[in-house]
């Protein structure tokens, strides 16, 4: 180490150049430093080493190129070549060779000259134009190329020269001198002027590179790379740099000290570079350096080894640092998620595997064994081999890398030591992420090199190898959880949790390793979605199908709990003074988003399966959205209380339903839950036609409990009404409050929600009138007089309010009261022209037809009829003996008139009339409203009277009235269908029952009495016991005494066993007529 040393102040002593001097002790304690000498030893090898003949020196001249400003050849051109000397002695000259026609010659040769006085010395170069030797036709001959006036003298005077026979010499271009002192001790590459001997005038420049060397140099090399090891741990030690980090960089003295070195050892850069490699390479075994040295390195070198521009010994050499190197950089590849992940190293994988794939290319001498094993544990290469390809290890070491890795990073997150499910999930969760995020790095930074190098799909194996790995650690975890899992259950009874069990924290795990083994997986797909066998997007989800439905009732769940808590904190005032909703609307759309973004992140990739769970989460949407609306209607009743139903407690009921529609036109549930995606058109219509109806539903919900609390006061009020007719203030109360009411909801509510809201009041309300009416319905017509006003009265608020207003229950309401406000005779012809009606509906008649003609006749009424046809006869003879009788209706208003009969048709079921009658009526008689003509067919009877076989009626405005051109005569007939009246139910008899006048009962007793005779011909048993009822007390009533059981054989032996309190015998009198 000492003579390395001693030589290398020795040379240190003796560097040339400008600077040297100055620069000389500053090296030599540089020097003392980096090879950790004490003085004594350090002063003696100093003193040997000044006490040595001083070397020869000399200087190493490469010409580079030059350019030349004035062409010296006829055809604008030059043929340059310079010639190098000492001034010392100057018949020493090296020349380069010639470079025909140029102005820009490029030589870059080599020269070395020996120097005697370097301080006083100087380089001469000369830059000749070579002229050839040519006869007086060659030069003649070139006058073709010829440029210009100034390349034909100079043509000229050439042919004169070549026309005598004077020795031909080349021409001077210029010349430039440089002295020996000017050259830096590192050497300098610079351009000098090329100038004329005589003239100052610049011809061109001349580049050279310049530098001074010692005459013996065979141990430089071995002492070259003595120096760098030496330096270049003293400067990591000095700098403290850490492991991996060095890059090259060098203080000034150590820059120097190599250089000049190198330089005046007369080494090239090509040996400079390869004793670097070979040290640093060395030193990298102790402390690791930046793998970016190397590749900059091997950069320089790979033309040299690859062109077998060096020797044997020196490809050696360098092979063996390589093999040194190896084992560092495939230990690289094998950490390589560990570089990545650190932002100091992330580099270094990716530097690597550019340098191995350098090294790939080059071809070792076949004695270098690439991987020998007692040095290399690593990668597990076969044991019996000596030589193995770079391309193999780099590919085995990246694969066993990643496993090591996987495994290391599950050891660090505890996933098999831990037993709480919880964590053990989040464990996992927290291995995917980690993988995720390397196989995302290893994407953008690793895998074009691999391809491009190594033709390796990189990311594709690392997403095979992961994949397969998750599936042996995560799928029997998730399988165990889900099986103990049990489901949730919703309970009422509290108000914080909406669950009895709430396993929200393992479902939220669950949930978030699934988002995480997705973005995994949806990684992989997109880079290896060429290859279906690495891309199993469907796999991992059915690992976590079971769960789904957990989710979404855990999404659920926390909307339910978030619009709880929404709803208390909401004040029911409206978030700005331009707005109609308050705060928990915004909450819900908020609440909804994240359902939306919930839907999102779970991205299901079976298309049934989806379809399926969307299904389930628009219904958990609309038991939110109901659920919503039963929190707002308490909410209201928290902040009121037992308040009235006043305007502020309205604008409250309003901003409840304002909110909702705030929410339905704010959210696009349908497009952002996937809706659109749904196979088929009728699905997708009706998933959307059932979150409208939801919506509704809620509304409809809030609108009931408004109303239940409005009609709570109102009810109030109108029974108050009802129960004192006769005051109007009452009244007048009634018809404000309920104005009052309806008008300030219109002031808060949009069209269509206020026309909603008075459809739903309408509808409660006119329930209650109805209640009210079935009480009453036994009170005189004064009663429903007022009610109808009533009724006029708020249905006329109803129509100010909205016109479109559904009121189509009002006519049917209306027309009762106006049955109930009638006199009894007006009652009994209300019921004739329903009877009239009903008879107009009939298509066919059982009892018969009956046929006349009918006209007037200015004021009178001439009727003629005609004949009956198919009568059906009360005995079993199958023949009667009818007749018809004819009554103006209403008789009330044609007193006096009258009644006409027919005479008597014997045994005949077709009996001919042909009997004409002529009624006189007055002016008021045709002005009588729904005026009609009754004919009624009986049967004459033997000692009895007359039976009843039907009627028939024909209103007045049927009837012709003469036009003075068609006769009576000629009329048409009018076949008129005889009926029976079986309609007993119709709203004018039900209220003619509730009525004690004589009038009302003796036409009820005669209708149900035709009614139960007739029937009773036909199907006499098919009676109701309440109608048997009814004619045992008609009979009773009518024959002023007891009735007898035996004397009524057509009655059926039920209906007499039923009713024995109130059968009775005829009496002696009736007994003797039959």
């Amino acid at each position: 180490m000492n003579e390395q040393y001693g030589e290398i102040i020795y040379k240190t002593l003796h560097f040339r150049g400008h600077n040297a001097a100055l620069d000389s002790l500053a090296l030599l304690e540089y020097l003392q430093k980096v090879f950790e000498l004490d003085d004594t030893t350090h002063s003696h090898l100093l003193a040997v080493a000044r006490a040595r003949k001083a070397p020869k020196v000399l200087l190493n001249a490469e010409v580079i190129e030059a350019t030349i400003l004035k062409p010296t050849d006829a055809n604008g051109l030059s043929s340059p070549f310079c010639s190098l000397y000492l001034t010392s002695s100057n018949t020493v000259h090296h020349n380069t060779s010639v470079k025909l026609e140029t102005l820009k010659p490029v030589w870059k040769e080599e020269f070395q000259l020996s120097v005697e006085n370097p301080e006083d010395d100087v380089l001469c170069v000369e830059l000749w134009n070579f002229i050839p030797d040519k006869t007086v036709q060659e030069k003649i001959k070139e006058i073709r190329k010829v440029k210009g006036v100034k390349g034909l003298k100079i043509l000229l005077k050439e042919v004169v020269s070549s026309a005598s026979a004077r020795k031909h010499d080349n021409k001077l271009i210029g010349s430039a001198f440089i002295p020996l002192k000017d050259i830096s001790a590192a050497g300098q590459l610079l351009s000098y002027r090329i100038n004329k001997k005589d003239k100052m005038k610049k011809r061109g420049d001349i580049k050279l590179h310049l530098t001074f060397c010692f005459e013996n140099t065979k141990a430089a090399f071995e002492e070259h790379r003595h120096l760098i090891r030496n330096v270049i741990l003293h400067e990591i030690k000095t700098s403290q740099v850490e492991p991996h980090s060095w890059n090259g960089n060098l203080s000034g003295l150590a820059e120097k000290i190599l250089i000049q070195h190198r330089v005046q050892s007369g080494l090239s850069l090509v040996s400079e570079t390869l004793a670097q490699w070979i040290e640093f390479s060395n030193i990298h075994t102790c402390h690791p350096l930046s793998f970016t040295i190397f590749l900059s390195l091997l950069q320089k070198l790979n033309r040299t080894i690859q062109e077998d521009l060096a020797t044997e010994e020196e490809k050696k050499m360098f092979w063996k640092a390589a093999v040194t190197l190896l084992p560092f950089c495939l230990s690289g590849i094998r950490n390589i998620q560990v570089l990545a992940s650190n932002k100091k190293t992330i580099n270094e994988p990716s530097i690597i595997l550019r340098l191995l794939s350098l090294l790939k290319d080059l071809r070792p001498p076949r004695d270098i064994i690439l991987f020998p094993a007692p040095v290399n544990d690593w990668p597990p290469w076969k044991k019996n081999t000596d030589y193995r390809d770079i391309h193999t290890a780099v590919i085995e070491t990246t694969i066993q890398g990643a496993a090591e890795w996987f495994s290391k990073v599950t050891e660090n997150y505890g996933v098999n030591d831990v037993s709480d499910e919880e964590e053990k999930i989040k464990g996992l969760c927290n291995v995917v992420v980690t993988v995720t995020v390397s196989l995302q790095k290893a994407t953008d930074l690793h895998d074009t090199i691999f391809q491009e190098y190594f033709h390796f799909p990189y990311v594709d194996a690392l997403y095979k190898l992961f994949d397969d790995k998750f599936a042996e650690t995560i799928e029997p975890t998730i399988a165990s959880i889900w099986t103990c899992m049990n489901p949730l259950k919703f309970k009422d009874s509290t108000e914080e949790g909406i669950y009895d069990n709430d396993p929200l924290a393992v479902g939220s795990a669950l949930f978030e390793l699934y988002t995480s083994l997705q973005k995994f997986h949806r990684l992989g797909h997109t880079k290896c979605q060429e290859d279906v066998d690495l891309t199993l997007p469907n796999k991992f989800h059915e690992w976590f199908h079971r769960g789904v439905n957990h989710w979404l009732c855990m999404s659920q769940y926390k909307a339910l709990h978030w619009i709880q808590k929404a709803v208390r904190l909401d004040n029911l005032v409206p978030v700005y003074t331009d707005t109609r909703h308050s705060s928990s609307a915004c909450d819900i759309l908020l609440i909804f988003d994240q359902i939306k973004i919930f839907w999102m992140q779970l991205a299901w990739p079976n298309a049934k399966g989806s379809e399926e769970f969307a299904e389930k989460i628009i219904s958990d949407i609309g038991e939110c959205l109901i659920f919503y609306a039963d929190q707002m209607c308490q909410r209201v009743e928290e902040i009121c209380g037992a308040e009235i139903f006043s305007g502020k407690k309205i604008q409250m009921w309003c901003l409840a339903v304002t909110n909702l529609n705030h929410v339905q036109q704010s959210s696009q549930i349908c497009c952002e839950l996937g809706v659109d995606e749904i196979s088929t058109e009728n699905g997708r219509q009706t998933v959307k036609v059932a979150i409208d109806k939801t919506f509704e539903t809620a509304r409809n919900k809030i609108w009931e409990a408004a109303v239940q609390k409005m009609m709570s006061s109102i009810s109030k009020i109108l029974m108050e009404t009802f129960e004192c007719l006769e005051s109007d203030e009452r009244m007048g109360k009634l018809m404000s409050q309920l104005a009052y009411n309806l008008y300030t909801f219109g002031s808060h509510l949009d069209s269509i929600n206020f026309s909603c809201f008075l459809n739903i009041i309408w509808k409660n309300l006119f329930c209650k009138l109805n209640e009210v009416l079935e009480i009453n319905l036994k009170r005189g017509n004064s009663f429903f007089k007022k009610f109808h006003e009533i009724l006029q009265n708020v249905s006329e608020i109803f129509k100010q309010l909205n016109e479109n207003v559904d009121l189509s229950n009002l006519t049917d309401l209306e027309q009762l009261l106006l049955v109930h406000e009638m006199d009894t005779w007006e009652l009994v012809h209300q019921y004739r022209m329903e009877q009239l009606s009903e008879q107009k509906r009939m298509q066919t008649s059982s009892q018969g037809l009956l046929t006349v003609r009918m006209m007037f006749l200015e004021d009178i009424l001439k009727i003629e009829i005609l004949n009956a046809r198919n009568l059906k006869p009360i005995s079993s003879k199958g023949c009667c003996y009818p007749y018809v009788k004819i009554y103006l209706l209403p008789e009330r208003k044609f007193l006096g008139l009258g009644q006409r009969k027919t005479k008597t048709q014997r045994n005949t079921i077709f009996p001919l009339f042909e009997e004409t009658f002529v009624i006189q009526l007055k002016s008021v008689h045709q002005k009588v409203e729904n005026a009609m003509v009754m004919f009624v067919v009986k049967e004459k009877t033997f000692l009895r009277e007359s039976r009843y076989l039907g009627e028939t009626l024909v209103s007045f405005d049927d009837i012709p009235v003469y036009d003075g051109t068609t006769k009576f005569e000629h009329l048409e007939q009018m076949h008129l269908k005889l009926n029976l009246p079986t309609k007993l139910d119709s709203g004018a008899f039900v209220v003619l029952e509730h009525y004690h006048e004589e009038l009302a009962r003796e036409f009820i007793k005669s209708r149900q009495l035709r009614k139960c005779r007739n029937n009773a011909s036909c199907n006499i048993c098919a009676f109701s016991e309440d109608i048997w009822g009814s004619v045992i007390n008609m009979l009773s009533y009518m024959s002023k005494g007891p009735l007898h059981i035996n004397v009524l054989p057509f009655l059926p032996r039920r209906a007499s066993r039923n009713n024995k309190a109130l059968l009775a015998v005829y009496s002696e009198h009736t007994l003797s007529k039959t």
